[in-house]
């Protein structure tokens, strides 16, 4: 749901939101952001590319609780931007569930 906002309310509007922040190289980042949120998001709930959006969400998620909540906003609201961080963090180390599409054996 959050990518698709995005793209719905323009990505030259997230990449000029992305700049007041600042998110590095916001004209670059905003799309790929975007499109990891609609794209990934879809994919992880088909179950499918698991342990590579684990690792994708990790990394955004990184930047996104320590470079711009913990530091704007304080630890509060930070809390669930470091949950959605672990939670890449352990889609990447874990992998799939067992009904996934892209199941391990």
């Amino acid at each position: 749901m959050a990518g698709f906002k995005k793209w719905m309310a323009g990505i030259g509007v997230i990449a000029a939101g992305f700049e007041k922040i600042p998110i590095p190289l916001p004209g670059i980042s905003a799309p790929i952001i975007s499109t990891l949120e609609l794209v990934g998001g879809l994919l992880l709930l088909r179950g499918s590319k698991t342990r590579w959006l684990g690792l994708l969400f990790a990394i955004q998620h990184t930047v996104t609780t320590f470079r711009v909540q913990f530091r704007l906003r304080g630890w509060d609201s930070g809390r669930l931007e470091l949950m959605l961080l672990t939670a890449g963090i352990m889609l990447f180390l874990a992998g799939p569930g067992k009904a996934a599409i892209d199941k391990e054996s």
